[in-house]
């Protein structure tokens, strides 16, 4: 303040309260020079030089000006800030047209109503892209539309793939370039995503529970990376994110982590509503690390906990729940990371999903050939299941029991070919 710089503030809601004299241009003059009270907290009530050249500049996210008490904002004179701004009218068309096919490609044909639940995909951020791309290629920017799909479709849902793959509303992306963007990384679960990783700076969201830990007794022991060696529980540093996680706490991880050799993962779990404070935790890591070479070798790994309503299963006609999951979802867009940004964006469904099959390669297969896939369908178990409820609502009981002893002789190739022939 003292030297008239301009200083901009983000996130530092906790901060704002205690400069309400200052952006009130409540000033003391004494001589020449104007002072304004800081009050920090209840024993320290200080007065500092303000030059006449200084300048404040709050950024707030456009779904936090709500939460933001109405006298703190009346103190300042408002502007929205937006990429459409930047970019030509040609630019911002093309924009909308990218969003609209998205989600055109995303949304069940039959169900139009039924909203896609697309991560961190979203108009500004479409428009952020762009404007990378023109100031790259100049006018050339449709002949590059490929690099915005190859950030964008790696954070598509298993739904989302499937739906794109058979939708008709194809302008800017070929079917062949959706299924290959989408196969470069593995989204069947955490352990083959992280064989074949080769960035160290990754994002992955998931549907799966926020309070399981990667390695447990049920999963793989250890994961062979060829860029950084042996993946495990044992040099593994994994956290999950609350509020009450100080940054001496923060701290102590990170320095845990850094210290030992032979550690070369570090997890963080998020909630989506926690996910407000992930510019911070990353702030804090970029400082932390700051003049360390050895960071490369080390993976940083955030992964994002979304929730989704299932209930949809059961009332295929009610969208409401579905629709009322994404509306939640978009509210955090703005505080995810940029594509732009240095870290790696998936979406794995299931992070400890033990079936090995790519949706993709579901895709192309005929009912009769998913039957006989064991990882998808157990026919011994789904059939005794089945005809067990079946027959118990028969009156002759005693036969349940002779039923049932003939079915578990039957083998799986015979079992199979009675299916078959029924469908």
């Amino acid at each position: 303040m003292e030297n008239g710089e301009i200083i901009i503030l983000k996130d530092m809601e906790i901060l704002y309260p205690k400069f309400y004299d200052l952006f009130n241009q409540n000033f003391q003059k004494f001589g020449n020079s104007q002072y304004a009270r800081i009050v920090l907290d209840s024993t320290t009530n200080e007065r500092h030089i303000v030059n006449k050249n200084f300048r404040c500049i709050v950024l707030l996210e456009q779904n936090d000006v709500n939460e933001q008490d109405p006298p703190f904002l009346n103190r300042f004179e408002k502007h929205y800030m937006s990429f459409r701004y930047l970019l030509t009218e040609n630019q911002n068309r093309l924009a909308k047209e990218i969003y609209n096919e998205i989600k055109d490609l995303t949304t069940i044909p039959e169900n139009k109503k039924k909203l896609p639940f697309l991560v961190n995909v979203n108009l500004e951020e479409i428009r952020c892209l762009l404007l990378n791309l023109s100031l790259i290629h100049n006018d050339e920017i449709e002949n590059h539309l490929i690099d915005i799909y190859k950030l964008l479709i790696p954070t598509f849902t298993q739904e989302n793939i499937l739906n794109a793959i058979f939708s008709q509303q194809k302008k800017y992306i070929k079917r062949e370039d959706l299924i290959d963007i989408y196969e470069q990384n593995s989204h069947t679960n955490i352990f083959k995503f992280l064989e074949k990783v080769e960035r160290n700076k990754l994002m992955i969201y998931t549907f799966s529970p926020y309070y399981k830990d990667i390695f447990t007794e049920s999963t793989l022991n250890q994961v062979e990376n060829q860029k950084y060696g042996i993946i495990s529980k044992d040099n593994t540093v994994e956290i999950t994110f609350n509020q009450q996680l100080s940054e001496t706490m923060l701290n102590y991880f990170f320095q845990l982590y850094y210290e030992k050799e032979n550690y070369n993962l570090f997890i963080i779990h998020f909630r989506l509503k926690d996910s407000k404070y992930l510019k911070y935790i990353k702030y804090q890591l970029d400082e932390y690390h700051k003049n360390n070479i050895e960071k490369e070798k080390k993976i940083y790994l955030f992964i994002i906990h979304c929730e989704k309503n299932y209930e949809m299963e059961n009332n295929r006609n009610n969208e409401d729940l579905n629709n009322k999951s994404v509306k939640n979802l978009e509210k955090y867009h703005s505080y995810l990371f940029s594509y732009l940004s240095e870290y790696q964006q998936i979406t794995i469904d299931s992070l400890l999903e033990e079936r090995n099959i790519s949706v993709v390669q579901l895709s192309n297969k005929t009912n009769e050939e998913l039957i006989v896939i064991k990882e998808l369908f157990d026919i011994n178990f789904i059939i005794k299941k089945e005809f067990s409820r079946q027959i118990t609502q028969m009156p002759l009981f005693q036969k349940k029991n002779l039923i049932l002893k003939k079915l578990n002789n039957l083998s799986t190739n015979r079992t199979l070919e009675c299916i078959i022939n029924k469908i």
